[in-house]
Parts: C-alpha cells; structure tokens; sequence
C-alpha cells in the first residue's frame, strides 16, 4: 500500500505537473494565436473537460520526462557528479563490488577490452548497456568506469531492496528534470504571445483576456514579460535543485553500496 502511494505520488508530482505546464502554455499559443480573445481556465471547465485536460496533462508528462532524459546537459550533470566523487571512495567500492563478486578477473579484461573497443560488447550482455562509457576509473586501468561503477553500485542496492532513500532523490529528481523543460517550455510560448499577439495589438490595447474563478483579466504586455521573466527564474532554480538532488542520489548509491551488509 505504502509503495503505491509513492507510486501515486511519482505520478502526480513528476509527470501530471510539468505536462499541466506544458500543455497550458501550448494551448494558450494556440488559443491567441487563433485570434481568440479568451482563455478558459481550468475552473470554468466541464467535469470531463477537466479530466480530459489531466489526462492529456499525464500523457504529456510522460513525453517531457522521456525528452529530459535524453538532453545531454542533464545527462552531463550527472557525469560531472559521478567524477566528483573522492579516489577513495571510487578505491573501496572497486574493493567491494570484486569481494561481492560483481566483477571477477575475466570481467575485468572484458571491460579493459572495451575501452580501446567501444563497440565490442554492444548487445551481447547487459555489461554491454555502458558501452558508451569509456573512462577507466582513476588508479585502477583494469577496471570499469566511474559511471559503471555506479551501476554497479545501483544494481546491487536493487537486487536487495535497499532504495527506499534512492527512490526519494531519484522521484525529485526527476521530477525538478521535467519541470525545468515544461517552464523553459512555458518561456518560450510567453515570448511567441508577445512578439506575435501583444506588441502588434499594443497601440490597440486590445489583449487577451484569461478567464480564473470568478473573474477575469487582461493579458497585457507588463503581465507577459513577467510571466515570461518568471518561467525564466523558476526553470533556472527547477535546474538548480535537479542538480542538486542528482548529486544526492549518486552520493546515496555509492556510500549506500559501502554502508551494505554482504
């Protein structure tokens, strides 16, 4: 029951909130760019509209996840964390995966192989998932990468169902990663209004208008450049905090593999 709620709350926090993002700033563009001069919000919807709109939010989430995980400045992020680590402690989780036997001589060569061979074991095995990697792990040319190292370090955590304090890095984690795509998303639809849609209707003062509960106001341009310039702001601290967490749970994985119990 209780990983099921975690569950729950993975899904609502990382994919329905970025995709509500997203698709409200979409079709906001949409909308203006349509010369409509109103915009619903989600309290003047139907009950099935609204659930419509949530459920395309989920869907939506999901494609924003799945884009951030490819963008190489987020993958970058965690190279970077995964380098920082201190010599000693990449020496004793070398020491621990051989004693566990995670990795054993012929393991070794194989890998020491694959350095000067990048396409040698691609899809032979699953050793062959971190044939893009081809560092060898400082003061130990025989074995591994740093980033294998911390797969290494993952699987084992996994295979004995130590995760629980992973598993609450990695869901910030990811989602602080998709929530700093949807707001550089929403940044962008914010300039299009304003270049496409409120500058030319400025001498006009005709802007559009957003409809919330109960109300009603004008999307003029001093209320754009400040929804813009805070889409800005919060996708650079929704980055900042993904940085950190990534750093947190690369931390967990490698001190959570030292601290576990053979």
């Amino acid at each position: 029951m209780l990983r099921f709620a975690n569950l729950t709350l993975h899904d609502l926090f990382g994919f329905l909130t970025p995709g509500i993002v997203v698709l409200s700033s979409l079709t906001s563009v949409h909308v203006f760019l349509g010369k409509s001069d109103q915009v619903k919000m989600v309290a003047d919807f139907s009950t099935w509209e609204a659930l419509t709109f949530l459920f395309i939010s989920y869907l939506l989430g999901h494609l924003v996840a799945a884009i951030a995980r490819k963008c190489a400045r987020f993958t970058e992020v965690e190279r970077k964390e995964i380098n920082a680590l201190p010599d000693e402690i990449i020496a004793q989780a070398c020491e621990k995966c051989s004693d566990l036997g995670f990795v054993n001589q012929s393991t070794k060569n194989d890998m020491s192989r694959k350095v000067h061979h990048p396409g040698g074991l691609r899809g032979n095995n699953w050793w062959g998932y971190f044939w893009q990697c081809y560092k060898p792990v400082k003061n130990n040319p025989n074995f591994p990468n740093r980033t294998t190292l911390i797969a290494f370090c993952n699987r084992a955590l996994t295979q004995r169902g130590q995760t629980d304090r992973r598993d609450i890095f990695m869901y910030r984690e990811e989602l602080f990663r998709g929530l700093t795509i949807a707001l550089a998303v929403m940044a962008v639809c914010m300039l299009i209004i304003i270049i496409f849609v409120i500058i030319p209707n400025y001498q006009e003062s005709s802007f559009p208008v957003i409809c919330y509960w109960g109300g009603e106001f004008n999307l003029g341009l001093l209320e754009s450049s400040t929804a813009l310039l805070l889409a800005l702001i919060g996708a650079f601290f929704s980055f900042c905090q993904f940085m950190g967490f990534v750093c947190r749970r690369v931390m967990e994985e490698v001190y959570g593999f030292l601290t576990m119990k053979a």
